[in-house]
């Protein structure tokens, strides 16, 4: 029996647990068969834009989140984002702006710098010779 390929994992199964709805309910509401939501389900066959936005929005969400994000999982961001009060959310927002603006060995485009330790110099011999080079 040949390999199955595998494409990219998606929360499309997450998400339909999530919503309570079985594969029946949501193949009937896209209009496609059981077999093919699951095996797009399980990452054994692709998806078109239009497949991800017709479950995206038969489970009432974005495709986006269809893809990337995990309903069930109660400590993500995303979760305890949903649950917030829109004054939370602005609490929520300043506090990880301030932590990530606060933090010194970032720079833009999240990549980290690593600080740079300043040798000290020895009087009459050079840099070079005190590390080992000639």
């Amino acid at each position: 029996m040949p390999k199955l390929k595998k494409f990219r994992p998606t929360c499309i199964r997450q998400w339909r647990h999530y919503r309570g709805m079985t594969l029946e309910t949501v193949a009937e509401r896209i209009d496609m068969t059981p077999g093919l939501v699951s095996l797009v389900e399980r990452g054994l066959r692709g998806y078109t834009q239009d497949t991800v936005e017709a479950l995206a929005s038969a489970m009432r969400t974005d495709p986006a989140a269809l893809l990337t994000r995990d309903p069930t999982d109660p400590n993500a961001i995303w979760g305890i984002w949903d649950k917030a009060k829109p004054a939370q959310r602005k609490q929520i927002t300043e506090a990880a702006i301030k932590i990530v603006k606060g933090r010194s060995n970032v720079v833009k485009g999240g990549v980290a710098k690593r600080p740079i330790a300043k040798r000290p110099v020895v009087k009459g011999r050079s840099n070079a010779r005190k590390r080992g080079h000639r």
